[in-house]
């Protein structure tokens, strides 16, 4: 590697291409992606498929046309061709694979959580782009984020870790991922939820000791109930 790699990541919660007010509008998404301009993207809330007029289409397929970016789904629950999950955009090729995360017995833990997995080699050197969706309890939470942070231990190399991980910066679950060797790019601030109005930060970037962080932010728009989180990274030995 000639120098150091600088990677733009985001992590965005699309809600199935649902604005915050209005019907589904995949392309508003996709314009939000090209207009940031990221290396990576960790979508959570991407649906496929049922036919029109409802809501569940092919949006990986459709995510795919309209970012121009490689994009891999992911699902974490679905009954044949109907499915809800994850994906990951790239801008550079990606050996990706998806994996369930553990879940609880409450009725709210009934639906499955599951982590992506990529690697990309920007520059030459190996990174691991994982990328999830933490359940809605806190039982259910800690429980996942306990199998996240087995995992970042077992990788080497540089790890960033996107998602909407439903809990915000000082929980049980974020010290937990701490512990394994993730930091927060984002220092303070950056609500993401609710988009309109953001209370609180929910959605997270964490990245491991390779990675210095040179910008974060939590871009203003209303194309879903959630505001993207960005991140400029540049990578050192």
């Amino acid at each position: 590697m000639t120098g150091p790699a600088r990677l733009r990541v985001m992590t965005f919660n699309i809600h199935g291409g649902r604005p915050a007010v209005g019907p589904v509008d995949l392309k508003a998404i996709a314009d939000v992606v090209r207009r940031l301009k990221p290396d990576l993207v960790g979508l959570q809330e991407v649906h496929c498929y049922l036919p029109p007029p409802y809501a569940f289409r092919d949006q990986p397929r459709l995510l795919r046309k309209l970012t121009g970016m490689e994009l891999t789904f992911g699902r974490a629950l679905g009954i044949g061709p109907v499915a809800y999950g994850n994906a990951v955009l790239s801008r550079m090729p990606a050996v990706v694979q998806s994996v369930p995360l553990p879940s609880t017995r409450q009725w709210l833990g009934l639906e499955p959580r599951s982590l992506m997995e990529a690697r990309v080699t920007p520059g030459g050197q190996v990174v691991h782009f994982l990328n999830t969706h933490l359940g809605l309890t806190p039982e259910q939470r800690v429980l996942q984020a306990r199998r996240l942070a087995e995992r970042v231990r077992r990788l080497t190399g540089p790890i960033i870790l996107a998602g909407d991980l439903n809990a915000v910066e000082d929980s049980v679950e974020l010290r937990i991922l701490a512990e394994s060797g993730l930091m927060n790019c984002a220092s303070g601030g950056q609500p993401t939820f609710p988009a309109e109005a953001p209370r609180c930060r929910i959605d997270h970037l964490l990245v491991t000791r390779h990675f210095e962080v040179e910008r974060c932010f939590a871009e203003e728009t209303t194309v879903s109930d959630h505001r993207p989180l960005v991140a400029d990274l540049v990578f050192h030995d």
